[in-house]
């Protein structure tokens, strides 16, 4: 319910999947949720996902944000590993599909919002 109230809400395109909605799927990382909703693909290594896109571009052309800051990659490129992160931790991801001038400004397709669980 709270991820369809995220959506409903919104004055942005955007997907949302809550910790109600990953804790009811058998996901081991927050990549294999992700890849769950509506225009996310998941690149899979070693059968497992790895690396999200939005919208069919590159993850180069994707931001992603952790409780609002910006996340870097090991890489020599933009891409985050999605599989690093426990499913477990999170309370949320919201995926802004269209620009605004309250969210990152970078992802050209997108950005990627995961929020953890507050203590």
């Amino acid at each position: 319910v709270e991820s369809i109230n995220t959506k409903r809400f919104s004055t942005q395109v955007v997907e949302s999947i809550s910790a109600e909605d990953i804790g009811k799927l058998p996901d081991t990382s927050i990549a294999e949720s992700i890849a769950r909703l509506p225009g996310l693909t998941a690149q899979r290594l070693d059968g497992r996902a790895s690396r999200v896109s939005v919208r069919g571009f590159s993850e180069n052309e994707s931001a992603t944000t952790f409780n609002g800051r910006e996340q870097v990659s090991i890489g020599d490129n933009r891409g985050v590993e999605f599989d690093l992160y426990p499913s477990e931790i999170m309370s949320g991801v919201t995926v802004y599909k269209t620009p605004s001038a309250s969210i990152e400004a970078e992802g050209i397709a997108g950005v990627i919002d995961m929020q953890t669980v507050k203590p």
